[in-house]
């Protein structure tokens, strides 16, 4: 990928396989939405994070991140090895224009109420420099990784149409989610095994 967080032009979603034929019906709903429509999916947040989330309202929001490979990625590829993910992914342009906020660090830091913040000035709150990778990005640094859990919120329903790609890690993969996608050009479904 050779940018720097800071630089990327998208935010990204790790999301199971499983719930794309979902998403492309329904469009990424925020966990509230999922639970009041009552529609199942492959769940990949630990319990106790979506309590303190719930807590703050947050659920009613769609989290996404500033890069691939953050914790939560790397936390839940781990304990879910024979799961297969994609990575959604809409344009920053995006976001900014439809007045998404942002979470400059973890949501759940420090157990204070999550600092929500308009875009720009969410984006201007968020320490970049934590983020970069190579040696100094130590996740078990507790500063570092929260400040690498920053997010984006964007609104109850994301819909497909606002994905602007879909990340996969091999042709087979990519196969799968062009079927579920019925063809068309957007979302752009790339091969990309950076993220992995």
């Amino acid at each position: 990928m050779g940018k720097l967080p800071r630089d990327f032009a998208q935010v990204f979603h790790l999301t199971d396989l499983a719930n794309l034929a979902g998403i492309v019906a329904h469009g990424v709903l925020c966990r509230a939405e999922l639970s009041r429509r009552r529609i199942g999916f492959g769940d990949v947040a630990d319990a106790g994070i979506l309590e303190g989330r719930s807590a703050h309202g947050l659920d009613a929001c769609v989290p996404f991140h500033f890069f691939p490979k953050n914790p939560f990625d790397g936390r839940v590829m781990k304990d879910r090895p024979g799961t297969v993910f994609v990575l959604l992914a809409v344009s920053r342009a995006t976001a900014r224009a439809q007045h998404w906020r942002v979470i400059p660090r973890h949501p759940l830091s420090d157990r204070e109420t999550p600092q929500v913040l308009a875009w720009d000035a969410g984006l201007a709150a968020i320490d970049w420099i934590k983020m970069e990778p190579g040696p100094k990005r130590d996740y078990h640094d507790a500063d570092i990784r929260r400040a690498c859990m920053a997010e984006a919120l964007g609104p109850s329903c994301v819909p497909l149409a606002d994905v602007q790609s879909i990340y996969v890690h091999d042709e087979k993969v990519q196969t799968v989610v062009l079927n579920l996608l019925g063809g068309g050009t957007r979302p752009h479904v790339n091969i990309a095994p950076w993220w992995v």
